[in-house]
């Protein structure tokens, strides 16, 4: 079969920056279509890991990429915390965009 030690045959390399952005493009898509299809759950989850990929990326990102990745992301939230019933989080990620 090949080499069975345990190890991912292609990791991804948090450091680049070019396949941060890619997990991060992809994450932004999955959480539109979860939103799309009322997935809450899942976009909840797909929330928690765009907010710490933003947080180890935000340090190689310009203060605009950062701003309007935030907005996009706050936005999406505030959907999520709406549809929970959760108000009081609604508001506070309105308050970020």
């Amino acid at each position: 079969m090949g080499d069975t030690s345990g190890k991912i045959p292609y990791p991804i390399k948090l450091d680049d920056y070019a396949q941060v952005t890619q997990i991060l493009t992809l994450r932004k898509e999955q959480l539109e279509l979860s939103l799309y299809l009322e997935e809450w759950s899942d976009a909840h989850k797909t929330s928690n890991n765009i907010y710490e990929l933003m947080k180890k990326s935000s340090k190689k990102k310009t203060e605009s990429q950062i701003k309007e990745i935030y907005q996009e992301f706050y936005g999406h939230l505030s959907s999520i915390f709406w549809e929970s019933k959760l108000y009081l989080f609604h508001c506070y990620a309105l308050q970020n965009v």
